[in-house]
């Protein structure tokens, strides 16, 4: 789970098979997908690399906890 302690900074996360949390409460989170997929309630993101498609990803702004569920694997930048 990412949180966040006021120096935030941009993070790359690779993920397999397992759901993972972001807590947007009292913030803004860009998550950009580089590589892979991964599912956000019904929305599917995926990307098989950064030189070949554009990018993909969502932003979330005091929402509470989102979830992402990766069922291989995923590659992303929060």
């Amino acid at each position: 789970m990412v949180t966040f302690s006021g120096t935030e900074r941009l993070e790359r996360i690779v993920l397999h098979r397992e759901e993972y949390h972001i807590d947007s409460t009292n913030k803004e989170v860009a998550v950009i997908l580089l590589s892979g997929s991964f599912r956000v309630g019904e929305h599917t993101f995926e990307r098989s690399d950064v030189f070949s498609q554009e990018a993909d990803g969502f932003c979330v702004s005091n929402h509470g906890t989102c979830s992402l569920l990766v069922s291989d694997t995923a590659e992303i930048c929060v």
